[in-house]
């Protein structure tokens, strides 16, 4: 999942020998603050600690169950600023110490209550390096149908170029491979093939080091039938392993593909079952329609004759659905943020901006659970009541974002639901798109490689897109990334001036880059927008936090801010901020560029152009924004010479006069150049 928080509608510093006090005000308990005991001196477990600058340390607060809430410690102040901040847990009963930055020195931290105070004494270590990767194991046992995982036991040690990052097989389709970062783990797949000492090479990013895993499968039918299956699991519109999710589960034309069923099951059951071992049957004994996809049943069965599942299997879809089912991958890994926020993360946990974090939090949500795609219109609805709920309720820390009540949605999840995930919060380092575009920040397509809008067939003109950029880019992004992590939306708009009276034009397509890449930096519009910067009527409408006062500047540079789109207030009703940038135009443009036009009432005036790029195929037109004005008529001449005659029919400009219209030349339905025209 990658566009995730459309759902919903982020370095080091100076240290300093002055003392600072920070109070963390956390949100205080639901369930009451004991104030009817008696005041107590809190108590920890430790009073000195030693961490590495890339991990996180905790020291537990012994007698938290009975402190009153003057009692509590919720004040630290620091020896020397810029090493680490202490916040606390969603549960409050211990102290996270999180480094923020790489400086390795001692810091003394007085942690207070109003009653009492203590001393503590951390002390941050240089991380060791090592310069190549170590496996748990090089020898794997495992079943066919099946996935695996070997872990990266030296991953907090590596540089990022000494990371696995390649993986090669000896035989091809019998398995697949790939990095689970959030879990420092590589995730390995099985088919329905069995293999004995099959090779698989693991090779690190920079190329300087590479290790070899045999793997051994064995042949293992998977039962149906058998009691402990998860049976209430999420499908959609699924094609290709691309979810499209423009329509929301439960509205009328939602769409439900047998791939999106079998992908759905392996999800939720953390099996690998091939289509083409297993049937869906949708009119059989116990199944039913459902409401546009709620609560839909189907039957998953064993084709005859599988050598590697049997039985069948009752299947609800999008119905009662237990999310911490849902959200299988609660690990986050590394989540990026801003330096300013990054540097006063303790600041913005104990203010209004925390709600920014969990925004940005929840898109990585999305990036590792991706059958959230499913639901996402489902957030976005109603103006976003489901998001604003999570946003809102949700309990973040320096480590845990923990929702609470997760909204039903209508009856596809279980009510009253609790769940946390957990997370490493790091600099913002990721290389964008907008520091990557040629000068003049536009990359060119050819226009059959838009024709079919659809995200399932967007692949050729990303590789198109992808070869204009830099090379420092392309070094660091690799084509199938940039695939995965990228969209193009058509039919949008760009906003001019955003607000309450706003301003935009309507462009026939924009190049979105989506969240949940560590590579890659991207925020969601509505995410943006709404929450992590928000401002004006937005902000009021989402009780949004802002982040960008956290920079030196107080403002965030371009490459973070292009792209996000803006609020307007008819898009926002609809979820919608018309994020993405608009840099493409087509391949197929004009030789020489026609100026602006000014042609007498009454009169006709021909205007001659020739289209470069073309093929015989390509759609030629010309249209007029206004015609009761000047109205236009095309033709075709040889070789994609055209001429249009233009023919003025009201004045413009003046106190009485019209607009002066645009008149646009189009290629197969895209506009591919614009001018205005004077009537006189």
């Amino acid at each position: 999942m990658k566009k995730l928080l459309t759902i919903l509608a982020t370095t080091s510093m100076v240290a300093t020998s002055s003392l600072s006090v920070i109070a963390c005000g956390w949100t205080k308990d639901k369930d009451g603050n004991n104030d009817n005991l008696p005041n107590t001196n809190f108590e920890l477990d430790k009073k000195a600690i030693d961490i590495y600058s890339n991990e996180v340390g905790y020291i537990n607060i012994t007698n938290w169950t009975i402190l009153n809430s003057k009692s509590k410690p919720n004040k630290f102040k620091y020896s020397q600023e810029g090493i680490v901040q202490i916040t606390k847990t969603i549960k409050e009963d211990q102290l996270v110490i999180t480094p923020v930055s790489q400086k390795i020195g001692t810091v003394k931290v007085t942690v207070s209550s109003e009653i009492h105070s203590v001393e503590i004494t951390i002390n941050v270590k240089q991380v060791e390096q090592e310069e190549n990767f170590k496996l748990e194991k090089t020898t794997l046992d495992v079943k066919t149908s099946s996935t695996n995982y070997i872990k990266i036991s030296n991953w907090d040690a590596l540089q990022e170029n000494s990371k696995p990052d390649k993986f090669v097989f000896e035989n091809q389709g019998i398995a697949t491979a790939s990095l689970d970062s959030a879990n420092k783990r590589i995730k390995i797949e099985t088919s329905s093939q069995v293999a004995k000492n099959l090779k698989l090479t693991v090779v690190s990013k920079d190329n300087s080091h590479s290790q070899d895993v045999l793997i051994n499968i064995e042949a293992s039918k998977f039962n149906l039938a058998q009691e402990n299956l998860i049976v209430n699991i999420a499908a959609g519109n699924m094609v290709n392993g691309l979810i499209d999710s423009s329509i929301a589960v439960g509205k009328e034309g939602f769409t439900i593909t047998d791939e999106a069923i079998i992908s759905g099951f392996n999800a939720m059951n953390n099996s690998n079952i091939s289509k083409d071992e297993l049937e869906i049957d949708r009119e059989g004994e116990g199944t039913t329609e459902g409401n546009n996809g709620i609560g839909t049943s189907v039957i998953i069965r064993a084709k005859e004759n599988s050598q590697v599942v049997e039985g069948e299997t009752l299947l609800i879809l999008n119905q009662n659905i237990d999310p911490n089912e849902y959200f299988a991958n609660k690990n986050l890994g590394e989540i990026r943020l801003f330096e300013g926020a990054y540097n006063k993360l303790a600041e913005v946990l104990n203010s209004k901006d925390v709600i920014s974090l969990g925004a940005i939090i929840f898109e990585q949500v999305g990036a590792k659970n991706t059958q959230l795609e499913y639901i996402k219109a489902n957030f976005i609805q109603n103006l976003g009541e489901a998001g604003k709920a999570i946003m809102q309720n949700a309990k973040t820390t320096a480590t845990t974002f923990q929702i609470t009540n997760m909204p039903t949605l209508g009856g596809i999840f279980k009510e009253g639901i609790n769940v946390e995930f957990t997370y490493k919060f790091v600099p913002e380092d990721r290389i964008t798109l907008f520091e990557a575009l040629p000068e003049n920040k536009k990359v060119f397509v050819d226009v059959d490689k838009l024709m079919d809008k659809s995200k399932f067939a967007q692949k050729a003109a990303k590789e198109q897109i992808y070869n204009q950029l830099s090379q420092n880019f392309k070094t660091e992004i690799s084509l199938n990334h940039f695939i995965e992590f990228t969209n193009i939306i058509f039919d949008t708009y760009e906003v001019i001036t955003p607000g309450i009276i706003s301003t935009s034009i309507p462009v026939d397509f924009k190049f979105d880059v989506l969240p949940g890449s560590d590579k890659l930096y991207a925020h969601d519009g509505a995410a943006w927008n709404g929450y992590i910067n928000a401002s004006g009527l937005a902000e009021v409408a989402t009780s949004g936090g802002n982040l960008e006062k956290y920079e030196d500047n107080k403002k965030f540079e371009e490459k973070y801010t292009a792209g996000m789109g803006g609020f307007t207030v008819g898009g926002s009703t609809s979820g919608n901020f018309y994020q993405g940038h608009n840099i493409m135009a087509l391949n197929q443009t004009l030789v020489s560029p026609i100026e602006f036009q000014t042609v007498s009432q009454g009169s006709t005036i021909n205007l001659n152009f020739d289209l470069e790029n073309m093929k015989e195929e390509y759609n030629v037109t010309v249209q007029s924004s206004d015609s009761n004005v000047a109205s236009v008529n095309l033709i075709k001449n040889e070789s994609y010479q055209y001429t249009i005659e233009l023919t003025g029919k009201k004045k413009t400009g003046g106190f009485f006069g019209s607009k002066e219209p645009t008149m646009s030349i189009k290629v197969n339905g895209f506009t591919t150049y614009s001018f205005k025209v004077k009537v006189s």
